[in-house]
């Protein structure tokens, strides 16, 4: 779905017009400080599955590393990145 050419024909196929595909940035919250960013990462669906298979030891450096990671982040709002999406606006027909 980075696709914007994609999207457009899957949704055409569906039956909508009027599309308007558009970039977006804007700041996202992680988490309240590093630690709290590091556990919502290692608890994101294919990495939980990922350390799920990797064993205690390592899934427990990985989780160390997404929080030492966030450090930099942190602000007294939480840890706040960058991020990129697209606006999506279509009519059903």
């Amino acid at each position: 779905m980075s696709d914007p050419d994609v999207v457009r024909g899957i949704l055409e196929k569906a039956g909508y017009t009027d599309l308007a595909i558009d970039p977006v940035d804007a700041d996202q919250v992680w988490g309240r400080d590093a630690a709290d960013a590091g556990a919502f990462l290692a608890d994101w669906g294919p990495v939980r599955f990922n350390l799920g298979n990797a064993g205690p030891e390592v899934a427990d450096a990985v989780r160390a590393e997404f929080t030492e990671s966030m450090r930099r982040f942190e602000t007294p709002d939480g840890v706040r990145l960058r991020g990129a999406a697209w606006r999506i606006q279509a009519v059903r027909a």
